[in-house]
């Protein structure tokens, strides 16, 4: 897992793409773990939206690291949102006709 360095122009192109795409929650989706966890809380993909918005324009840390399929995963820690930290996990995917990122979790950081 490497932090993501805002002293590096391709990291903050990063944080800008994922700041686009929250503002743009039509070109987001979640998927059905992240939307079950996330709904146990009573929380939605909008408010998920919201807190990684915050996050990143709060200057917090957003880590980038490979998943086991070796896809691109962005993970923001301790990330507020509604009230309660969550562990957020997303990617970037591209569908035949644009690209849309992905929330693959969304849940309290398990700190086992």
């Amino acid at each position: 897992m490497r932090e993501l360095d805002d002293r590096s122009a391709p990291d903050v192109s990063v944080k800008k793409k994922i700041c686009r795409f929250c503002e743009s929650p039509a070109e987001v989706v979640i998927t059905r773990t992240a939307e079950r966890d996330s709904a146990l809380l009573g929380i939605t993909k909008l408010g998920i939206l919201e807190g990684v918005l915050c996050h990143i324009q709060g200057a917090r840390t957003v880590y980038a690291d490979f998943m086991d399929n070796r896809d691109l995963a962005f993970i923001l820690k301790d990330c507020a949102v509604e009230q309660t930290a969550l562990y957020v996990k997303l990617k970037f995917s591209q569908s035949k006709e644009r690209e849309l990122m992905v929330i693959i979790s969304s849940h309290p950081d398990r700190r086992w």
